[in-house]
């Protein structure tokens, strides 16, 4: 049986539901990062706020850098820099690069858990 309440769990189910489109609770969040802290920032960086997505990249990955592109209509980029790793995910949509900052955040938050375990 999986732990559904590890925070790795739950940050890989958060990055599956966004990258999808899907709907998630609060909760998901809470167990992701072991606080209520970033709620309200994933929830707007999802639903369009760069603001926000700038905040929890801040508060998160403060010492790495960020880089935006629009390759078509369609598709938006955000690459998260530090000097030994970048993460470049692609997320379809017009209009949507606080969402690709979103998961390029969620992404490298995922890579740093693992090099520490």
């Amino acid at each position: 049986m999986t732990d559904v309440f590890r925070p790795g769990n739950a940050l890989t189910e958060l990055i599956g539901l966004i990258r999808s489109g899907d709907d998630w609770e609060s909760g998901l969040v809470v167990r992701a990062f072991g606080t209520g802290a970033h709620v309200a920032k994933v929830h707007h960086a999802c639903h369009g706020s760069l603001d926000a997505a700038r905040a929890l990249q801040e508060a998160l990955l403060p010492e790495w850098s960020v880089s935006h592109s629009q390759t078509s209509s369609e598709c938006w980029v955000s690459v998260l820099r530090r000097p030994d790793r970048s993460f470049r995910p692609l997320c379809r949509g017009a209009g949507r690069p606080a969402q690709a900052w979103l998961l390029a955040i969620l992404y490298a938050v995922q890579a740093e858990r693992n090099e520490t375990t």
